[in-house]
């Protein structure tokens, strides 16, 4: 099995908000062929754009890692709705990961960056 994994954010209307994603995976992304950035909405790629592009070169699964922070209606529904329809669709099988906010190792960072803010 040829695994992509697509890192996925919100999107915006405000072309800089994407940029802040676009820094924060790039350093993954040039470490790992198989990893591209992906926008649920109003930026680009979206995650359809994306999964085209890894079944052009050869994936035939996908592996979503939801660069959110907790499970909201797009997690609960969108998101597996949207896959089940690439599924339908495309024929590529997909794996929904929890968001980036229910790790441990996010909330310890969040802990080290208020500690760092309120000693100031």
């Amino acid at each position: 099995m040829q695994n992509m994994m697509i890192l996925l954010a919100h999107g915006s209307s405000d072309a800089q908000w994407a940029e802040t994603f676009i820094s924060l995976t790039a350093s993954s992304r040039e470490k790992h062929e198989n990893i591209a950035l992906a926008f649920m909405e109003l930026n680009s790629p979206s995650l359809e754009d994306v999964t085209l592009q890894a079944i052009k070169n050869g994936y035939d699964h996908i592996t979503v890692l939801p660069l959110f922070l907790a499970k909201g209606k797009h997690l609960k529904h969108d998101i597996p709705n949207q896959l089940k329809s690439l599924k339908s669709q495309y024929g590529i099988s997909s794996k929904l990961l929890p968001p980036i906010g229910e790790e441990n190792e996010l909330s310890q960072a969040l802990d080290l960056i208020i500690d760092r803010q309120i000693q100031q």
